[in-house]
C-alpha cells in the first residue's frame, strides 16, 4: 500500500471523532474501558499505539503498539486492548492516572486523549480498632493528570449517609481541610453508630465521581442472632445425639431379653 493510500484509508477510518477529548473517573479497584478516538467498529486495531502520560516532569510511555500490550510496561498483566481497539485497565490504582492518547498509525490530527482521574478514601489509622471509641482522619484524593493542576477549590465534599454536607465542626466529625486535590475529615469512631462518610468530586454542580468510607462497625442485632442461634443449633445437636442413644440402649435392652428368653 502506497503512503498516499494509507493517509487516504486512516482518515476515512478516523473521520468525525478524531482528536477528542474525554474526561474518564473511577474508583481504585474498578476495571476501566479507555475508548479509542473513533467510534467507526471497522478500522484495523493493528495500527494503533496507546501511550500513557502522567505528568509531572515524568516521561510518556508507550503502553500498547500496532494494537500488542508491551510486556515490559509495569502495568502489562492488566492491560488488554478489545475488538474496538479500546484500551482495557483491570484492576485500577492510582498509580494507573493519567493521560492516554490513543495513536492510529503515526499518530497526528486523528490522535484521540482519555483523561483517567481515579478517587481514593484513606485513613490515618488503617488498623484502628472500631470497638472503641477514637478519632480516624479520613483522606479523599483525586488523583489525575498533573498538568490538570490542582482541583477547584470545594470540588471535594463530603457527605454523611443521607446526603448530607460534612462542613465545619460537630461532636462526631471535625472537616480539616481542602488542598489541592485532597479532602480531610476527622470522624469519631464509635462502635453504636453505623455511619457512612463520602467523598465526592463535583465539577459544573453535577456529582461526576464518589467513594465511600464502608461501615466496619459491629451490628448488634446481627451478633444477637448469632448468639441466639448458636446455642439453638448446639442443643439441637445434643437433643439428637440423646435421642439417638436412648433408641440405641432401647434396641440392645430387647436384643438381649429376647436371647435370656429363647436360652
Amino acid at each position: 500500500m502506497t503512503l498516499l493510500a494509507l493517509t487516504l484509508f486512516l482518515v476515512l477510518q478516523f473521520e468525525g471523532s478524531s482528536g477528542g477529548h474525554q474526561y474518564l473517573y473511577h474508583r481504585a479497584g474498578e476495571d476501566v474501558v479507555l475508548p479509542c478516538a473513533s467510534e467507526s467498529p471497522s478500522y484495523m486495531c493493528s495500527i494503533v499505539s496507546w501511550i500513557y502520560h502522567r505528568g509531572g516532569g515524568r516521561e510518556a510511555e508507550d503502553k500498547v503498539q500496532d494494537g500488542k500490550v508491551k510486556d515490559d510496561s509495569p502495568q502489562s498483566t492488566r492491560l488488554s486492548v478489545d475488538n474496538k481497539c479500546s484500551l482495557v485497565i483491570r484492576n485500577i490504582t492510582d498509580e494507573d492516572a493519567g493521560h492516554y492518547t490513543c495513536r492510529p498509525g503515526a499518530g497526528g490530527p486523528l490522535d484521540g486523549f482519555v483523561y483517567l482521574s481515579i478517587l481514593t478514601i484513606s485513613t490515618s489509622s488503617p488498623n484502628a480498632d472500631p470497638a472503641h471509641y477514637g478519632n480516624v482522619t479520613l483522606q479523599c484524593t483525586l488523583w489525575r493528570y498533573n498538568e490538570l493542576g490542582p482541583c477547584p477549590e470545594n470540588s471535594l465534599l463530603w457527605v454523611d449517609e443521607a446526603g448530607s454536607k460534612l462542613l465545619g465542626e460537630d461532636v462526631w466529625y471535625r472537616f480539616e481541610r481542602h488542598t489541592g486535590c485532597d479532602s480531610y475529615l476527622t470522624v469519631k469512631l464509635q462502635s453504636s453508630s453505623n455511619r457512612r462518610y463520602s467523598c465526592q468530586f463535583i465539577e459544573e454542580n453535577r456529582v461526576k465521581i464518589e467513594a465511600h468510607y464502608p461501615s466496619v462497625f459491629t451490628d448488634p442485632v446481627h451478633n444477637n442472632s448469632l448468639i441466639i442461634v448458636g446455642p439453638v443449633i448446639g442443643g439441637m445437636v445434643l437433643l439428637v445425639i440423646i435421642v439417638v442413644l436412648i433408641k440405641f440402649t432401647r434396641r440392645t435392652r430387647v436384643t438381649k431379653d429376647q436371647e435370656y428368653n429363647t436360652g
